[in-house]
Formats: C-alpha cells, sequence, structure tokens
C-alpha cells in the first residue's frame, strides 16, 4: 500500500470526522445536528480528544480481561491435542506455528480494512474524493486542524451532507441479525452502531480482539525464539534460514500496520453513538487552562515591560520577523488571548481596558507605566492596541526573561493570593479567572484544584501553582523556559516528588506533553 496516499487519504478523512464530530448529529430521522449553542467550539481539539481516547483505550487493552485469558486457555488445549495429534513433530509443529502467524497477520489486514469501513460510514455522501487529494491539499491539511477550519462539504448539494450511515435500513438489518449477535449484544441497535461488528458491543468486542492480537503476538515471538529456533538450527542451512524469515515476516508486518490500525481504532470507538462526553469536557477544560496560563505569562510580561518603559525598546521590524516563527495554531491562541483582554469586543484594548484588567487581578500599575507602555505598542497613534500589534508586541517579547520559572510563579502567586495566606482557595481562584474572561464554571475551577491539590487540602500552594504553570506553558515560549531546582522543591524538585509530571507543551494541535505527542493528543 502507497504509505503517502494513505497519508493523504486520513488527512481528509480526519477533517471530515471532524466536522461530523461537531456537528453531533441526531441518530433517528431527520438526523438534524444539534442546536448551534449546544455544540462544541468550531474550533475544538478534535486531535486532543482522539488522543486522549486512544490513551484510555491503550491502558484498558494493557489491562488483559478475564474473557481474552478464556479465549487464550481455550485455543491452548486445542493446540496441545494437536501436538499429540502430531506425535509431538518438532518440525510439522513449527511450520504450523509459523502458519498461525501468517493467519494472524492475514487476519490483521482484514481487521483493518474493517474498520476503515467503519470509519468511512461517518463520512458525508460525496467525500469519496481521495483520488483527487493533491500535494498542495496535502500540504494545508498538514500544518494543524485549526488552520484548516473551514468545512470540506460546503460546497455540496444539501442532500448529499448526511453520512453514510444514515442510509441503513434499521427495519432490514435486524431481520437479518443473527442470532449470535442478538446474543451478544442484546438490544435494538441504531444506525450507527450498525456499522460494527456485534453492533452495540462492537467497541469492546474491537478492543478484545486488539487485546488477543498483542498477547499472541509476544506469546508467538517467545515460543519461535526460544521453543522452535533452536531445533530448526539443527535442519539444513536452507531450511533454517526459511524458516527464521517466514517466522519474522509475520511479526514485522503485524508490528508495521499495528500503529495504523489503533489510530483507526481509537477513532471508529470515540464517534457517534460512542462520543465521550467526559473526554470532551476534559479537552474544553484544558484549552481553557492553557488560555489563562497563556494569559498569566502576558500579564506578566506586560507588567516587566511596563515596569521597565523607560529603557524598553520595541523593534516593529524584529517583531514582525519574529512572528514568522510562530505557526498559525500559536497566532491563533495569542489571538484568543487578546480577545479576552478586549472586554468590549471592537477589536482594540483601550487605555481603560488595560487598566480595568490590571487592577481586577490586582496587578495594578501607575498611569505613567501604562501609558507608555500603550506608546510602545500603539504604531499606529489611534492611543489604542489592535490585535495585529499585541501580537507584533507577544511576538518579539515572548522569548526576552531575566526570571527563572520558579521565579516566574512567585510573581504571579502573588497577583493571585490577596489575603496572603500562601495558598489560593477555589474562591480565590475564581475570581481571578473570571477577569480573563474565559468562561471558567466554578466546576472547571473545582476540577483544576483537584487535579493540582497534591495534599488534598482543597487549596492550591505555591509549589501547585508553579506546577500549573509548567504543565500548560505556551508552546511558543518552552525554548526560553527556564527550570529552577530548589532542592526538595521548584519544579525539577517537585517533578521528581511528585513521580514525574508531564508538561503539556502548550497544548497544540500535534503536540501536549504529558498527554499526547497530539499525533497525535490532546496529541493533538
Amino acid at each position: 500500500r502507497d504509505r503517502k496516499q494513505q497519508r493523504r487519504e486520513d488527512l481528509i478523512l480526519f477533517k471530515a470526522l471532524r466536522d461530523e464530530f461537531l456537528l453531533e448529529r441526531s441518530a433517528t430521522p431527520p438526523f438534524h445536528p444539534s442546536p448551534e449553542n449546544q455544540r462544541v467550539a468550531p474550533d475544538f481539539s478534535f486531535g486532543r480528544y482522539l488522543c486522549i481516547c486512544m490513551g484510555s483505550m491503550i491502558s484498558q487493552v494493557v489491562e488483559v480481561s478475564i474473557i481474552t485469558w478464556i479465549i487464550f486457555a481455550f485455543l491452548t488445549c486445542i493446540y496441545y491435542f494437536y501436538v499429540i495429534f502430531m506425535n509431538e513433530n518438532i518440525f510439522i509443529l513449527a511450520w504450523t506455528w509459523v502458519a498461525l502467524g501468517w493467519i494472524v497477520f492475514s487476519y490483521n489486514i482484514y481487521f483493518e480494512r474493517h474498520l476503515i469501513q467503519v470509519r468511512t460510514g461517518f463520512l458525508q455522501k460525496e467525500m469519496f474524493l481521495l483520488g483527487k487529494v493533491d500535494d498542495k491539499t496535502e500540504a494545508d491539511l498538514t500544518v494543524s486542524e485549526r488552520t484548516f477550519l473551514n468545512s470540506l462539504s460546503q460546497k455540496q448539494d444539501p442532500k448529499h451532507r448526511l453520512p453514510v450511515w444514515t442510509d441503513v435500513d434499521i427495519a432490514e438489518y435486524i431481520r437479518k441479525r443473527s442470532p449470535f449477535t442478538r446474543w451478544v449484544a442484546p438490544g435494538v441497535p441504531n444506525r450507527q452502531q450498525t456499522l460494527y461488528w456485534f453492533d452495540r458491543k462492537g467497541p469492546r468486542v474491537y478492543l478484545l480482539i486488539l487485546q488477543a492480537n498483542l498477547l499472541f503476538l509476544g506469546i508467538y515471538s517467545a515460543m519461535n525464539v526460544l521453543g522452535f529456533l533452536q531445533f530448526m538450527y539443527e535442519e539444513p542451512l536452507h531450511i533454517f534460514v526459511a524458516y527464521v524469515v517466514a517466522g519474522t515476516l509475520p511479526f514485522l508486518g503485524i508490528m508495521f500496520f499495528k500503529r495504523h490500525l489503533v489510530a483507526v481504532l481509537s477513532q471508529v470507538c470515540c464517534m457517534g453513538a460512542y462520543r465521550r462526553p467526559n473526554v470532551v469536557s476534559d479537552v474544553l477544560r484544558e484549552e481553557k487552562t492553557s488560555r489563562v496560563v497563556r494569559a498569566f505569562i502576558v500579564i506578566y510580561k506586560m507588567r516587566r515591560f511596563a515596569a521597565h518603559a523607560e529603557n524598553a525598546s520595541f523593534d516593529r521590524r524584529k517583531a514582525s520577523s519574529a512572528k514568522k516563527n510562530f505557526d498559525k495554531v500559536e497566532l491563533v491562541e495569542v489571538g484568543k488571548t487578546f480577545d479576552a483582554f478586549d472586554t468590549s469586543g471592537d477589536g482594540s484594548i483601550s487605555h481603560d481596558e488595560f487598566e480595568s484588567l490590571m487592577s481586577n487581578l490586582g496587578a495594578k500599575m501607575t498611569t505613567e507605566s501604562l501609558d507608555s507602555m500603550i506608546a510602545m505598542l500603539d504604531e499606529d497613534g489611534d492611543g489604542e492596541v489592535s490585535k495585529e500589534e499585541f501580537i507584533s508586541w507577544y511576538a518579539e517579547n515572548a522569548g526576552q526573561d531575566d526570571l527563572s520559572e520558579w521565579e516566574r510563579a512567585q510573581y504571579l502567586f502573588k497577583l493571585f493570593d490577596t489575603n496572603g495566606s500562601g495558598e489560593l482557595t477555589i474562591g480565590e481562584f475564581k475570581r481571578k479567572l473570571d477577569a480573563l474572561n474565559v468562561g471558567f464554571s466554578i466546576d472547571d475551577v473545582g476540577a483544576i484544584v483537584h487535579e493540582l491539590d497534591e495534599d488534598n487540602s482543597g487549596t492550591i500552594g505555591l509549589e501547585e501553582f508553579a506546577d500549573l504553570l509548567h504543565r500548560y506553558y505556551p508552546k511558543e515560549l518552552q525554548g526560553s523556559n527556564q527550570n529552577f531546582d530548589r532542592g526538595s522543591g521548584g519544579i525539577l524538585g517537585l517533578l521528581f516528588k511528585s513521580g514525574g509530571h508531564h508538561g503539556h507543551g502548550g497544548h497544540s494541535e500535534h503536540g501536549h506533553g504529558g498527554h499526547d505527542s497530539h499525533d497525535g493528543g490532546h496529541g493533538h
């Protein structure tokens, strides 16, 4: 199979699946999408969602279920009787074992094709244009899912915008449903579930197949190397070489296709009827938290910039060059930070908006410092800072910092800890977050506190706050991010003490540090 063509197809299919996922379409006629006010935002990190689902799936696969062990025990008994029937002829058993490896390899290919067919069932009916994908389309798609947000189906005839699964004749399917499927998956499936083997139990059956597949792979390689290889070594050289080649190829083939199989499996197991609202909530909270941390860093840099405004300089030509080092996703995220500061929504931040923001956060600035800072950023001299001017300033100053990560955390923590107790309560944290206009609910704040609260005190201490900044530190600033080791404390000390928290790496679509490698994700 042409791997380049497969990559192109996967990119288009990913975008098409994302379009359908965002619509959250009803599984019953007339298959209307959910109301817009009940859907996730158009820039929802679908790649991150898939990465979390994949991580959850892999964690389930690692825990071998009792059903899998029972199946293998049954197959072992069958193999035992086969050994007796063959009078323990090692030569025949060795080649039988190799043949079994080829059978499993062939089944892997068949299983992967089935999964691709299931995935195709979620596509809209005129999305089968994969043969027309060219290098330019691939280049547009590889930047990021968020830089290609226009629906691929906008130019289609409305009657063709329904996905393939809507054509299923549910009455005919139920009539032809096998007794075994009725026994394994009792109840009436919907149209989406009919795409799967054993319909309503489809994802669970697929996980068992993957689990058994991986377990077989370990047993197969162990039996070949430790069991049969030493006996086949005594055979003539050409037979031994043939056995090694024939026995190794299925193993390599299964491993080679496994990555793509797992990726497709994770997609089909969390679409449509198997959508995971709890994972959607986690992704949304992560996106909000990333946005908040970026806002923290921006406020920190603005205060530092304003404090040294008299000696500071802002080279606009240099800023324009620096912007080229940011990818489109990063620029979009910086733009969202600007939107949070622009409370009037008029596309620019006025002196009063800056002053109100800083005051609400407890980061008050003198009028002179604020005026000097705005004057430095205001390129067209209208007395306000536009989004383009803000992004240009951010691009030049993003990597400039003379404080360590720990010192930066201390600086920001003081802004939140209004009573100087050394602990942030949920209420204190919520009030400061509200000033950033990112839409955090009290439940969202509680979830963040619960995630970070290592001592179960119900509050966030300085080290836990520093951990928050470290996990969600903006991707574009990581090159200048400095770890500060305070022995048993500090970021490095905290990481070792807590068993090694992984950084989120700014939560870009294709790399979220500890949670995904975004592409993998949430990465994505």
